[in-house]
Formats: structure tokens, C-alpha cells, sequence
């Protein structure tokens, strides 16, 4: 149960309902509900024209909420938080469309969705069993990103999404939107295209097989799925997203044959000492931070790469929080610094500390080690 609710100055002439156990304000018949701090444990929400942040908050005895009767977009961001929920069905758009989520770390037995959603209405809530109405015919990756789920469902009169072994994949089966939260994860053979967010934090995921067939993968796929440790890359890959891999235990580096980019913090693992990265001629670009930590050989074999983020349309120049005991480069010395001398991050390394110990660039054929002193000192 809700223990107190704090009133800001700014809310003027409030109404406290002893009956219902709320607080509301009421100008000229928009009813705003400040918060609920009953004992009831089935809820039905009607009358008001906004819900407020937090109005829902740490409340142990609600099980059920039905907010199918308040208008659209009346519920405010983090209106639920903490709750444990036996069922909710969302069947209009109730929520907000602000970038914040409306339900904060809840725990579903049973979630419905029935209608189109605003982005971000979830945050890192649970939910044992997921159903998609037939109603709903878009999903926006952010939809669904904050949900991790141990299974989905999806009605037999939808005609754009079906459930796969409890994931959700467009009807012809070639897109995986969502995926779920168990310890070994297939994707189908059909499938050309993981979603965005699709095992975002999926915590008890150790490992994926990840077929052929694909040949994208969304931003942050893999994100905080803190127990992966085996996701071996289909070859048909053309670039590995930004924040592929970010927080998980992935070890294996292998950077498949037709990937030309790197992009932002795609290796950024728990893992802050690896024994190798190569990273093939393939690779035209690498975008920011791809990963922190210590590598014992780091190998570029592209001597025309460039190096850093996009955002928007400027470009920010830097490779940071990366050590490497030796650099293997498949250009001349000259080339390395043409592309590392104008990275912001990298230039201010080498006037403080060593970025590397080593680094072997290939002059007529061979490889010559250079030390740190004497790349810092040629620029």
C-alpha cells in the first residue's frame, strides 16, 4: 500500500475521497487523479481526464487495473511503478505520448494489448504471458522495448504479427520483433531480420543460434542481456549495430567476412580483457566507443578505415577507452596516423599515457614494430 503521497504547493484546492481512498482535483469537470492509496485490489480507472506521475506507486494489493474507460492519452509517465500485477489490458490509447514510460519496473502475470501504442509506454517490466490483439497492426521497435517476456501470444484474427514458440514475428515470419525470456533462444531458419530492442535486457539468454538467413540486426538487440555468452554471427551480416552486444558475457569477436561497419559500442561486453579482435578489410568504418577495456593484439586490416560517430550530420572523431598491447595494421605508418592523428580521444591518449605497447605497420611488405614513444613522438 501507497504510504504517503507528497501534494506539490502548485496543486491547488485538492479533493481527498476517504470512501475511495483518492486524491483529485476538479476544474470545471477535468478531474486529475493525484493518487490512490487504497487496499483494493481490482481497479478500474473512470471520470478523470488525467492520471498523474506516480499516482500508482509501490501499491502491494492492486492485482488488476482497467483503464479501458479513460480517455486518450490521459495517463502521464510513471504513473504505475513498482507494482504486481495479475492482468492488465490496454485496448485504447490511454497513454501519453511523452518519451518517458508509463509503466516503471511492473511485474504482469498477464498483459493484453489490443490497440496502438505510444513509444516507450514500457520500462523494464515483466510479463509472463504477453497477448497481441487483433487490433494491433504496427509495432515501432520502442514499443515493446521495455517489456521482457517469457512468452507471446498472438490473436488468430491479427493479420499482421503470429507466435512463434512464444515469439513475436511478422506473419510472414521473416522479421523477429520480440523475443523471450529463456536460457536458449532459436531464431527460425526464414528469419531475414532481427528487430531493434528484440532481447533487451532478456537477463536469463545465455545463448542464441542466430541462422543464415539473416542479414540484419536491430540497435541494442543484445542489450543488458547480462548472461549471453554464445551468439556466433550469420556471415550475410553487412554491419553490427550500435550497442549489439552492449553489458552482455560474449567472448568471441569473430567479425563476419561482409560487415563494413562497427557501429557504436557493438563490443562494449562485461568483459574489459580480450585476447584478440581483427577486424577485416571489409570494415570501412568504426563507430565510436566499440569497446572498453584491454586487448591484447587488435588488428586493422584496412588501412583507409575511418574512425568515429556519427550524429546527426556532424562527425565526432574518437576511439576511446580502448588499450591495446599490440596494434597490427595493414598500412604504412604514414596511413595510421592520417586516420588516428585526427581522433581527438586517440591524439589526447598519446600525450598522456599509452593507448598501446606496440604497434607493427607494413612498409614494402613487412611489418615494423614501432613503440609507443616513437608514434607519439612522429606526430
Amino acid at each position: 500500500m501507497l504510504k504517503n503521497i507528497v501534494i506539490p504547493s502548485s496543486v491547488k484546492n485538492y479533493t481527498f475521497d476517504s470512501s475511495k481512498r483518492l486524491i483529485y482535483t476538479d476544474n470545471s469537470g477535468n478531474k486529475t487523479l493525484i493518487g490512490y492509496f487504497g487496499d483494493e485490489e481490482n481497479i478500474v480507472l473512470e471520470g478523470f481526464t488525467t492520471i498523474c506521475a506516480c499516482a500508482f506507486n509501490n501499491n502491494d494489493n492492486i492485482k488488476t487495473i482497467d483503464i479501458s474507460k479513460l480517455p486518450n492519452n490521459s495517463v502521464s509517465a510513471y504513473t504505475f511503478m513498482y507494482l504486481n500485477l495479475d492482468k492488465v489490458t490496454i485496448s485504447n490509447l490511454v497513454t501519453s505520448s511523452s518519451t518517458s514510460s508509463n509503466f516503471y519496473r511492473c511485474n504482469f502475470k498477464e498483459l493484453n494489448i489490443n490497440c496502438q501504442l505510444n513509444n516507450y509506454l514500457f520500462y523494464l517490466c515483466n510479463v509472463d504471458k504477453l497477448t497481441i490483439g487483433e487490433n494491433v497492426n504496427i509495432v515501432n521497435t520502442s514499443y515493446f522495448k521495455g517489456l521482457i517476456c517469457s512468452y507471446i501470444d498472438v490473436d488468430a484474427n491479427n493479420t499482421k504479427f503470429i507466435s512463434k514458440n512464444g515469439y513475436l514475428y511478422s506473419k510472414d515470419g521473416k522479421t523477429l520483433y520480440k523475443g523471450i525470456n529463456i536460457e536458449q533462444s532459436v531464431v527460425f531458419e526464414q528469419t531475414t531480420t532481427i528487430s531493434d530492442y528484440s532481447f533487451y535486457y532478456c537477463d536469463k539468454l545465455t545463448n542464441i543460434y542466430i541462422p543464415e538467413s539473416v542479414t540484419s540486426i536491430g540497435v541494442y538487440c543484445f542489450n543488458y542481456a547480462t548472461n549471453l555468452k554464445e551468439a556466433k554471427l550469420p556471415q550475410n551480416l553487412t554491419k553490427l549495430s550500435s550497442g549489439l552486444f552492449y553489458g552482455t558475457q560474449i567472448s568471441d569477436f569473430t567479425v563476419p567476412a561482409n560487415v563494413w561497419l562497427l557501429d557504436y559500442g557493438c563490443f562494449r561486453v562485461q568483459n574489459k580483457h580480450i585476447k584478440e579482435l581483427i577486424i577485416p578489410e571489409s570494415v570501412t568504418r568504426i563507430g565510436q566507443n566499440i569497446y572498453e577495456g584491454m586487448i591484447d593484439k587488435l588488428e586493422i586490416k584496412n588501412p583507409t578505415i575511418s574512425i568515429g560517430h556519427t550524429y546527426g550530420t556532424s562527425y565526432t572523431p574518437y576511439l576511446e577507452y580502448i588499450y591495446a598491447k599490440q596494434i597490427y595494421f595493414h598500412g604504412t605508418l604514414t596511413q595510421f596516423k592520417a586516420i588516428f592523428g585526427s581522433l581527438n580521444e586517440f591524439t589526447h591518449n598519446f600525450t598522456t599515457s599509452n593507448s598501446f605497447d606496440e604497434l607493427y605497420c607494413l612498409e614494402n611488405g613487412n611489418f615494423v614494430k614501432y613503440t609507443f614513444d616513437q608514434v607519439k613522438n612522429s606526430f
